[in-house]
């Protein structure tokens, strides 16, 4: 007899455990009026079986205003493995009594087609209002109150209004400077020929005179020094860094000022005699190396203009 009992116990046990189940409960069954309450709905369904879920629309009956519906959560027993789902309701009302909740319809669709409803329990929940103390005279209605003034509200709006302004004057001055009219750049004043050079050179060294005036060195030096730039300049020598000796030997060898060496040779040979020997030449003499150097550069010029002629 008690086997019997056990059996038909765990029998009824098994039942209830593997029966579908749906419930509905509220957070509080009392509350003000305008105040707001959870609203938990849960169904279980068994292994393979959909569940249907309640259509809910902004209201729950005639004096609950649905808030907030949170979307519907998949739950999983740690234990049996079974899945079941939760949802969450914010409810108020603006009606005081005591109200009964609609009861919620899930329907449980098991995998051969058959389906089952099950229906929540139904919930009541008092709604009551605030106390008024009527010994009190009505009061009016408080006037429009002033925010206090906070700099710190309006700094992002300062740093606004300055990004804009600077970039309202950037374009403005990027604009401007484009209209401006662009000013014609003046060519380049072609480079004076080693020719003409050295000839104007020779033309000033030989209005100062310098040897009336016991100069005679540094006549010299300022004569051979126009030659030495303009056979560098106009022939590519190295005539600069090079001694009398070594531009005498260059010139008989170059296909060009070969024919003019003389003219070189004797004022190269009187300047080296006025600077190292201390010569003291004739004024006729200075007057002459003036005069053979003005007919170097002509000669020369006037046959290359090239600055390099290859050596013979």
């Amino acid at each position: 007899m008690m086997r019997l009992l056990l059996a038909i116990l765990l029998l009824f046990t098994r039942l209830t455990i593997d029966a579908q189940q749906a419930s509905a409960s509220a957070g509080t069954y009392s509350l003000k009026i305008g105040e707001q309450t959870q609203i938990t709905l849960q169904a279980k369904p068994r292994q393979n079986e959909k569940v249907v879920w309640p259509i809910l629309t902004d209201s729950l009956g005639p004096y609950f205003d649905i808030v907030t519906k949170e979307k519907i959560d998949t739950l999983r027993d740690s234990v049996s493995g079974n899945q079941s789902y939760r949802q969450r309701l914010l409810i108020t009302s603006f009606d005081t009594g005591m109200f009964t909740l609609p009861v919620f319809a899930f329907t449980f669709i098991q995998s051969n087609g058959d389906s089952t409803s099950i229906v929540s329990d139904a919930l009541t929940i008092a709604v009551k209002s605030v106390a008024v103390d009527t010994t009190q005279a009505i009061k009016d209605i408080k006037g429009v109150q002033d925010i206090p003034f906070e700099l710190r509200e309006y700094i992002p709006w300062v740093f606004a209004g300055i990004a804009i302004a600077a970039l309202i004057v950037g374009g403005i001055y990027l604009w401007l400077q484009r209209r401006k009219p662009t000013k014609p750049v003046a060519p380049k004043a072609p480079p004076v020929p080693p020719g003409e050079k050295a000839l104007a050179a020779l033309r000033k060294l030989g209005e100062e005179r310098a040897w009336l005036n016991g100069q005679e060195k540094r006549y010299h030096s300022s004569l051979t020094d126009i030659l030495r730039s303009y056979i560098e300049e106009q022939f590519g020598l190295p005539a600069l860094e090079s001694t009398s000796e070594d531009i005498l030997m260059m010139s008989s060898r170059h296909a060009v000022l070969k024919e003019h060496a003389l003219r070189l040779k004797q004022v190269l040979q009187l300047a080296d005699l006025v600077k190292f020997a201390k010569a003291n030449p004739l004024p006729v003499e200075h007057e002459h190396s003036l005069t053979l150097a003005f007919e170097f550069v002509q000669s020369t010029q006037s046959i290359s203009e090239r600055k390099e002629v290859p050596l013979v």
